[in-house]
């Protein structure tokens, strides 16, 4: 009589630790296997009865090894982008198993279609990971994009969350000007500040000034932008894309050693991207 009261007394203390503690409810047995093909993954048993899996609240008994349970989500930060924003994906898979995996982000189109995906960015692995990508310049505004992330082994996406505003907040300008004294012939320059070890790009030729001028009097300047202008008389500048004044801004060039130019007529931001030249 005593020993079964010991017993019973053993029990009642052991199964408090029982119920602490928790299972997931995704299993492996220690003989089987595992199949992949276009509809997931399968784990399978061999030689062993299947046993039903008992469950109470917030604790699991199963048969087999525990193992995470097999998931893949993504959520951003941020709801607002502007085009050529650099994009930060967050990966969080659990589960994954096949070194071949690749996980792929990818942009839906502007009313949110998933038609012709645009590629954000591609990572191998098993892992959770952060995905890095830029927004094109190109890209137009909308308030319906939408970000997903796939898996390839086994094929599996998340579900795209909230819908993604991305705004068209700025413009890439190219500027085409050629330097009095440094041109070599055929519509090139010499690229002094490479030639002088200034620079490590080969084509860099000079750096200049690029201001955006207020459309009426006093004519002030709103922003300036240093850049390099490179041998084959193009630079390049990012203008947040806002029309200053009546209708739009000047462009004003200046060089250290050079006359100060500007533009003949107001640019207005049509695109994304603009061009100008200052030699026609």
């Amino acid at each position: 009589m005593k020993k079964k009261l010991v017993f019973l007394v053993f029990l009642v203390c052991l199964s408090p630790a029982l119920v602490a503690q928790q299972i997931s409810s995704e299993v492996v047995s220690p003989y089987g296997g595992s199949a992949v093909g276009s509809y997931g993954q399968f784990d399978y048993t061999i030689g062993q009865v299947v046993q039903e899996t008992i469950q109470f609240p917030n604790n699991m008994v199963s048969q087999g090894f525990q193992q995470p349970a097999f998931d893949l989500r993504s959520d951003l930060d941020a709801l607002v982008y502007c085009n050529g924003d650099s994009i930060h994906i967050p990966i969080a898979a659990i589960g994954y198993r096949s070194a071949g995996n690749v996980f792929t982000a990818e942009l839906s189109d502007a009313a949110g279609l998933w038609s012709s995906p645009l590629l954000l960015g591609t990572a191998n692995g098993t892992e959770s990971t952060m995905l890095h990508a830029r927004l094109p310049f190109t890209l137009p505004a909308g308030s319906q994009y939408r970000v997903r992330v796939r898996s390839s082994l086994p094929f599996y996406q998340t579900i795209p969350p909230e819908n993604q505003q991305i705004d068209f907040c700025w413009i890439r300008l190219t500027v085409h000007a050629l330097l009095e004294g440094m041109q070599q012939g055929d519509g090139t320059m010499v690229p002094l500040l490479y030639n002088l070890g200034l620079s490590d790009d080969p084509t860099a030729a000079d750096s200049i000034l690029i201001s955006q001028m207020y459309a009426a009097p006093p004519y002030n300047d709103i922003r300036n932008f240093n850049t390099i202008l490179h041998s084959d008389g193009t630079a390049e500048c990012l203008l947040p894309a806002v029309i200053y004044g009546p209708g739009g801004f000047y462009l004003r060039l200046r060089h250290r050693n050079g006359v100060e130019v500007w533009s003949k007529n107001l640019i207005i931001p049509f695109s994304q991207e603009l061009d100008y030249s200052f030699m026609d």
